[in-house]
Order: structure tokens, then C-alpha cells, then sequence
């Protein structure tokens, strides 16, 4: 990967396929060709190029189907991205399919629709309410947006989770730290009265 990179930065177009082709014979496929791809991705076609070898070549990989996810929503393939989720249910098993429409969901609020994003973080959600860390990368990308009533009503939900104390008591930090910043003095103290109701059941 080095040795790529450095043709990357400093040869030309031919030593550094030939240094691709090279490390490909000796090397891990997938990593040589996923680095490839981040190499390539100011030149589109080449870009595609190699995410469809790596593609067929490679199955079931969660870091394959995001890369290639990450292309097409790039370049607004609606369609194949559709037809790319269809695919991956049935290569991938239910952790990494997991993995792979949390990372399709934020690639909706980047290049898609916020509001695709949104709902395929509910759905992710609804079937899965105790993932704090969905909550977690649910909330940063509402951020992004910048919709305070959104952000207010997730965490109006996160409090309604049976969660560990631990991360109940992180949530409720940020709440109220969100709060602070946005909301006013009833709305802070709304926040108080959840966290001091859920410690008294404690």
C-alpha cells in the first residue's frame, strides 16, 4: 500500500498500475484494491473501474459494499444503490447488513435525501431500540442539519429506552447540554426532572 501511494503522489498513471498490478500477485486483493479506490476517487472512471472488479470478486465483505455505495451515491445511481441493498441481504449477514444501512443512511444526508436518511434510521431503530450507538450517529447527523425540534424529539424518545444506567446517564448529559444551547430555562429543567426520576428507580 506504501509503495502505491507513493506512485500515487509522485510517479504516473503506468508505474502506478504497474505497481498495482504487482502488489495485487502478492498481496491482499481486497485491501490493495480498496486503497486503490480511495486513490482514485477524483477519477470516476477508473473509480468505478475497480469497485465493479472488487465487486464480483469479492463476496460478502461489508468495506466492499460501502465503498461502493460510497461511489454510486456520489454519483447519484439512485437506482443501483437500490439494487445494491437488494443484493447485499442476501450476502450479508444481519450484523453487517446492519452496518451497511447505517452507513447508506448517512451517505443519504450527504448526497441523498435527509429525509431517506431519516427514515432508514427509524427503521433501523424500530427494530433495534437499545443500539445507543444508532441513537448516537442518528443524533450527529441531525446536527449537521441543524433541525432543533428533530434533534429535541429523538432524545424526547432516547429517555424512553430501557437503557443501562451508564448510557441513559450520557444521554441525559447531552440532552441537557442541548438544551442549554437551544432550548430555554423549562425546557433545561424538563430534562432535570427525567434525570432525577430516572435515578430515584434506581
Amino acid at each position: 500500500k506504501a509503495l502505491i501511494q507513493l506512485e500515487a503522489n509522485h510517479g504516473d498513471e503506468k508505474s502506478l498500475k504497474k505497481v498495482y498490478n504487482e502488489a495485487l500477485e502478492v498481496c491482499d486483493r481486497k485491501k490493495i484494491m480498496l486503497h486503490m479506490i480511495h486513490i482514485y476517487k477524483e477519477k470516476k472512471e477508473e473509480e468505478e473501474k475497480i469497485n465493479r472488479i472488487i465487486f464480483k470478486k469479492v463476496k460478502g465483505s461489508c468495506k466492499v459494499y460501502k465503498k461502493y455505495c460510497n461511489f454510486i451515491m456520489r454519483n447519484n445511481r439512485e437506482e443501483e444503490n437500490k439494487n445494491t441493498i437488494s443484493k447485499a441481504k442476501t450476502t450479508l449477514d444481519k450484523k453487517k447488513m446492519i452496518s451497511l444501512e447505517i452507513h447508506i443512511a448517512r451517505l443519504e444526508y450527504k448526497y441523498g435525501s435527509v429525509d431517506k436518511g431519516r427514515s432508514m434510521f427509524e427503521d433501523i431503530l424500530t427494530n433495534n431500540p437499545k443500539r445507543h450507538d444508532v441513537w448516537n450517529i442518528y443524533i450527529d447527523m441531525e446536527k449537521e442539519v441543524g433541525e432543533v425540534g428533530v434533534i429535541r424529539r429523538i432524545f424526547e424518545r432516547i429517555v424512553k429506552q430501557k437503557l443501562s444506567t451508564k448510557t441513559m446517564k450520557t444521554f441525559l448529559t447531552k440532552y441537557l447540554e442541548f438544551e442549554i444551547k437551544y432550548g430555554d430555562e423549562s425546557k433545561q429543567e424538563n430534562v432535570r426532572d427525567i434525570a432525577k426520576s430516572f435515578v430515584s428507580r434506581k
